[in-house]
């Protein structure tokens, strides 16, 4: 058991550097760069705003997660279709469950707030990606 877990560490280890080779062919060394190499805008909710409205967001824009920030643009957490899944007791994040009548009571009834993962890990822009692996691979 302890072969099989070290061996799905190191290919889950050659996957980043695969991608840090990539992305550095693309001239991409930092997180501010990936992101504006995307050339998606940044989706946000905010605690209060019920699940109903982040679950449209999330389904409308084809994204699995979404920062969650306060009245003054910090970070406070993240909510992520799981998250969703989990707080209306529905097995798949798709419209067919997301408009049956339960699911939009129990939608409207929560808020982000009430189920966000609250002060996730978060770096600055500038912040190398291979710096970024790294942190992934310890938490």
């Amino acid at each position: 058991l302890i072969g099989r877990n070290n061996f799905g560490l190191a290919t889950y280890f050659r996957g980043f550097r695969s991608f840090i080779f990539v992305m550095a062919a693309r001239g991409i060394r930092v997180v501010g760069e990936l992101i504006k190499s995307r050339g998606q805008t940044l989706r946000v909710v905010r605690p209060e705003q019920n699940l109903e409205m982040c679950a449209t967001l999330l389904s409308s824009n084809n994204i699995a997660r979404v920062p969650v920030v306060s009245d003054e643009h910090e970070l406070v957490g993240l909510v992520s279709e799981r998250d969703i899944r989990l707080a209306i007791s529905i097995p798949y994040f798709h419209t067919s469950f997301l408009s049956k009548v339960e699911s939009v009571e129990k939608l409207r009834k929560l808020t982000v707030g009430d189920i966000m993962t609250q002060n996730p890990v978060s770096v600055d822009s500038e912040t190398p990606i291979e710096d970024v692996i790294k942190l992934m691979l310890v938490r």
